[in-house]
């Protein structure tokens, strides 16, 4: 990101590494909501290209869990984009664990 923001002026160049920062230490609730948006994107992108595209579905599953948690209005996008991950993984023969579905369980960080 240091290398990207050199490219924009100097005067934007701080508040874009400042915003950065706080997303990655999820140092406000608006860090730690934009952290969850970006996770179910990602899963939301995962189930869209297949389960062929899985190389460690162990940890697909759970991946947005512990972010989506912390927002109670976006538990049920997630369960929904769970259930086009629990066909995909139907479809290529990988085991969908009954604990998958289990949101508030799942607290782990990847």
């Amino acid at each position: 990101m240091k290398k990207i923001s050199t490219m924009l002026p100097e005067e934007m160049r701080d508040d874009v590494l400042s915003l950065c920062e706080e997303y990655d230490k999820k140092k406000t609730d608006v860090a730690r909501f934009v952290r969850a948006l970006d996770k179910l994107e990602t899963l939301l992108q995962l189930a869209e290209q297949g389960h062929e595209s899985f190389d460690r579905p162990e940890m697909i599953a759970n991946y947005a869990d512990s972010s989506v948690s912390d927002f109670p209005d976006l538990k049920p996008f997630l369960l929904e984009i769970k259930k086009r991950l629990r066909n995909e993984f139907m479809s290529g023969g990988i085991e969908w664990k009954e604990s998958y579905d289990d949101i508030i369980s799942n607290h782990h960080t990847l």
